[in-house]
């Protein structure tokens, strides 16, 4: 007897692994696709909606815990969620970050700048 009979999953993506297909929907999308709409696309048929009544109940018992635990704790809100919400691309800057190393340029000119003043030093100094 197949797991398929015993009331195991089935798939719908044929030889295409899971994983190929999230980098594929990402292509297609434009953003990395939610585990709802990968579940959607690899267990369902055109046809007849999902291969089996357990994965349809699965899926909707995730999103409504989802649900729920999103009106428990909205801080905890999916990017991009917020309607009028502007997210930046770029991180916020850290004022505690460590400033990056000088490069060869600054190093050369440090080390030349302090020649010329030890050479320049008595100048100053006998005047």
């Amino acid at each position: 007897m197949r797991a398929s009979e015993k009331g195991g999953c089935i798939n719908t993506v044929g030889s295409i692994s899971t994983a190929e297909h999230a980098r594929r929907m990402a292509k297609r999308l434009g953003r990395q696709p939610l585990m709802t709409e990968l579940v959607k696309e690899t267990r369902t048929k055109k046809s007849e909606g999902f291969t089996d009544e357990r994965t349809k109940k699965a899926l909707e018992d995730y999103q409504a815990l989802l649900v729920e635990f999103l009106t428990h704790n909205p801080q905890l809100k999916c990017k991009g969620t917020g309607a009028g919400t502007k997210q930046s691309k770029r991180d916020a800057k850290d004022p505690n970050k460590p400033k990056r190393p000088p490069s060869a340029f600054f190093v050369f000119m440090y080390v030349s700048m302090l020649k010329i003043v030890r050479s320049t030093l008595f100048l100053l100094i006998s005047v």
